[in-house]
Formats: structure tokens, sequence, C-alpha cells
């Protein structure tokens, strides 16, 4: 089963291309039923809370990492996950993901983007 998904092609600017539509989803799943969210990349809060999707995807990849933390709409943390970019992704495109906090959420979302990307090398 091929999944096709439609994707900015120019964001995150400095990420990889084949990262890109991996963290594009990411954002939308983050985002999605009114979430909000937070970028830390390694320096300092990038983004605090937004909801803004081109916000965030501008601000993704400014730096060699970035912590995405996601919000319900009511303030509680939904979950996080750690990007390191261009860290071999070129032939897996969800090592983008380093890690990320074990709950509910983030092993739902993991496991839905590696139902659409996780075969990148069979296809």
């Amino acid at each position: 089963m091929i999944n096709i998904v439609s994707f900015d092609t120019k964001l995150p600017e400095y990420a990889a291309p084949c990262e890109r539509p991996v963290i594009q989803k990411l954002v939308d799943y983050a985002l999605w039923d009114r979430g909000t969210v937070s970028l830390w990349d390694g320096e300092e809060l990038s983004v605090d809370r937004s909801t803004d999707r081109m916000e965030i995807l501008k601000n993704l990849a400014q730096t060699d990492m970035d912590q995405l933390e996601a919000y319900n709409a009511d303030g509680s943390m939904r979950g996080w996950f750690l990007l390191i970019y261009n860290n071999g992704s070129e032939q897996e495109p969800l090592v983008v993901i380093s890690d990320y906090g074990v709950n509910d959420w983030t092993e739902s979302t993991y496991r839905k983007l590696d139902e659409t990307f996780g075969r990148w090398t069979e296809l």
C-alpha cells in the first residue's frame, strides 16, 4: 500500500527535503483539536504555544535540533519530540525524530507517522 502525502516542499527551510513531510505531519498532529506548539531550539524558546502552522514551520530547523512540545487547548502538555536534523534521515525520514516522551499521545502520533513514512526504503 502506498500513502500519498502532500506537503510544502520548502518548509522547514533548513531541514533535509526527505524530513520535511514528516515534520509537517508532526506539526499537524500537534495542532489538531486546537492544540498549541512550543519549540526549544537548544538555546531559547523560539516559539511559545503557537497555533500558527507557518510560524512553527518557519522556526523549525534553524539550529541542529529542536524540541517540539505539544499542548492541549486547556494548556496541559500532550507530549514532546526531539528532532535532530540531517541525522542519517536520507534513507529513513523518521530518523529526524531522535527521541520523544513516552505517553499515549506520543506513541499514537509516532505510530501514525510510521504508518505513513516508515517504509520509505521499501518503495
